[in-house]
């Protein structure tokens, strides 16, 4: 597994950490499906702010 980060000044504070995974079929599988839940949560979250 390898990461990186990046950072910007204290006034623009955005952090973003990139970590390259390398999972098994199974792992794959499940790795999926999360996102998947996660990307439906996000979705919901932002309709009901919009409405």
């Amino acid at each position: 597994m390898r990461s990186r980060s990046y950072s910007r000044n204290a006034r623009g504070s955005v952090r973003t950490i990139v970590v390259r995974l390398f999972p098994s079929e199974h792992q794959k599988k499940k790795l999926g499906k999360l996102a998947d839940v996660n990307a439906k949560m996000w979705n919901e979250v932002n309709h009901e702010r919009r409405q």
